[in-house]
């Protein structure tokens, strides 16, 4: 089951990465067969992380993370998975805004899934900012990763308390401190959670000054979320992923392909800045 779903998922990746002019020499880099089949869900065809492209990357995710597991048994796989990500693409799993850094036009709090590292993880968080940043042009770009224990316990909670009021202080925090900022609230799985979570505690007029707010994988989709109009809200759920689509506790290869989808995000991070 594994290797066909590699082939697959090799096949598609093919079909909109873009080869890097300079790839990283100590990436192994696998051999994409001619693309067999039409990708119509993903329009993207830039690299992620820089340089790296997207079939690169996806074929690593799909190396090295489970095909299929219950979420109760995910934790050291997903652990050694993500170790092992992180040490072959050399990537910044943590991004922290230090006290008295100037106010930058658009700030990004973004909340990683189960067992990432650092405070971005490595499926969805580097990928995502290093879009925004790119289609940021000459604004400012701040990022703060939800500092929280994302543990499978805190998940299978609705989400683990002490992330939700962490990004509530993040969130008011800069809000007080960059009136004028452009803030996005993300988050990936868990941290899709931890996002809905604090859009809960917030009052609706604290939410109106949020810009954007953009899910990946979350375990509620399609619920609204709360104090969040339908047009500051992007939630997207892979029609493979029984997380988000069943709100089941199976996890399958699909809820850890999101990377994917970091070019529309980032998109709609931009397009939405005017509307706070």
């Amino acid at each position: 089951m594994k290797s066909v779903a590699l082939l697959t998922l090799v096949i598609l990746g093919s079909v909109f990465a873009i080869p890097s002019p300079n790839p990283p020499q100590d990436i192994p880099r696998p051999d994409i067969p001619p693309p067999e089949i039409e990708l119509n869900a993903v329009d993207s065809h830039a690299p992620v992380l820089g340089i790296i492209p997207v079939d690169t990357y996806l074929y690593w995710i799909a190396k090295v993370y489970p095909v299929e597991s219950l979420i109760e048994n995910l934790e050291d796989s997903i652990a050694g998975a993500q170790r092992r990500l992180t040490k072959i693409f050399h990537l910044t799993t943590t991004e922290d805004i230090p006290r008295g850094t100037p106010c930058a036009d658009i700030t990004v709090l973004f909340a990683r899934g189960i067992k990432e590292d650092g405070n971005l993880g490595a499926l969805v968080g580097p990928a995502f900012v290093n879009a925004i940043r790119k289609k940021a042009g000459n604004r400012t770009v701040a990022v703060q990763g939800t500092n929280y224990p994302s543990t499978i316990q805190g998940y299978l909670q609705g989400g683990d308390p002490f992330g939700g009021r962490r990004m509530t202080i993040d969130v008011r925090y800069h809000l007080i401190r960059c009136p004028k900022t452009k803030l996005v609230m993300s988050g990936y799985s868990n941290g899709a959670l931890i996002v809905r979570n604090s859009a809960t505690v917030l009052t609706d007029l604290t939410m109106r000054k949020v810009s954007s707010v953009v899910l990946f994988g979350d375990p509620r989709y399609p619920e609204p979320v709360p104090n969040v109009s339908n047009s500051k809200l992007l939630n997207i759920c892979h029609n493979g992923d029984s997380v988000c689509r069943l709100g089941s506790n199976m996890v399958l290869l699909s809820h850890f392909l999101y990377v994917r989808d970091v070019e529309k995000a980032a998109e709609f991070v931009i397009s939405r800045l005017g509307d706070s």
